[in-house]
């Protein structure tokens, strides 16, 4: 296991549509390794969650974890349906937009599948803030960043002013 170099805005892999993973190659060595890296780096980084071309892999591949909350997800060739026409408005920051934060609408509740790490058909609901997370993580898929979905750039700004004057405790 490694944590990995996080690729930033402006990076190419960050733009592109990832390719999706054979599901024979799940089990694959390479993609096993991908995969507890992405892991090991969202951790390290006290990410919620990482996709990756974060760190310059261009696979359908994204883990999700929130702390006392959401188990870890790994998903792989994912697909997201929203469940409702209801959304939820989220300040959402990146490893790959460092410093940043934004606020963002998106689906309150999705339905999410795709494959676990083992190449087995996963599919599972996510509400709230997860919601927001795997959509956010989904994106980067498709080379899509949170800039990207903001209503307003009024709402961009930099963690220190976030937490100053819209975290609320």
């Amino acid at each position: 296991m490694a944590i990995r170099r996080t690729a930033k805005m402006g990076n190419p892999v960050l733009r592109g549509r990832s390719e999706e993973v054979p599901v024979d190659l799940i089990k694959s060595p390479d993609v096993q390794s991908l995969v507890r890296d992405l892991v090991e780096t969202m951790r390290e980084y006290q990410g919620v969650g990482l996709a990756a071309p974060q760190v310059h892999e261009s696979l359908r591949i994204f883990v999700a974890e929130i702390p006392q909350e959401a188990e870890l997800k790994i998903v792989i060739n994912p697909l997201i349906s929203p469940l409702s026409e209801d959304t939820i408005s989220t300040w959402e920051g990146c490893l790959s937009i460092p410093r940043i934060r934004g606020l963002v609408r998106r689906s309150s509740s999705v339905k999410v599948s795709g494959f676990d790490q083992n190449g087995n058909p996963l599919q599972f609901e996510a509400k709230n803030f997860l919601s927001a997370v795997v959509q956010h993580e989904a994106d980067h898929l498709d080379g899509i960043l949170f800039i990207d979905r903001m209503d307003d750039l009024q709402n961009l700004c930099f963690v220190e002013e976030y937490v100053r004057y819209h975290h609320k405790s």
